[in-house]
């Protein structure tokens, strides 16, 4: 399978699902294994547990139709993994796997396992 690459500066929630939304909507959705979410250059980052509770409820939704999905989250801030937390509490019965990396290669290596 041909890669799905989608690119966004995460500067806001609306990012994020603005790159869900190109995931998701892509016609091969259920045939992408993973998603890496590189947050290495991020200066700021906030979220509302509201706005996290949104892109948790559009999570779980895309894993009904494709339940072998792997986010590899990468990221130096202890605010994004306060995030990854909140986003795995409120997808307690998600099938993807979610983990968190310090380093895009440690991420890709990670996925490499799995597919």
């Amino acid at each position: 399978m041909e890669a799905c690459t989608s690119s966004f500066r995460a500067t806001s929630p609306e990012k994020i699902k603005q790159a869900g939304d190109a995931v998701y909507g892509n016609e091969q959705f259920d045939r992408i294994r993973y998603q890496i979410f590189d947050f290495t250059n991020a200066v700021e980052f906030k979220i509302s547990l509201d706005e996290m509770k949104e892109i948790a409820a559009i999570g779980s939704v895309a894993a009904a139709i494709n339940s072998t999905m792997r986010l590899a989250i990468v990221s130096n801030s202890e605010t994004i993994d306060t995030a990854i937390a909140l986003y795995d509490a409120n997808t307690p019965d998600s099938p993807w796997t979610t983990e968190g990396f310090r380093s895009l290669s440690e991420a890709r290596a990670w996925i490499e396992v799995a597919i």
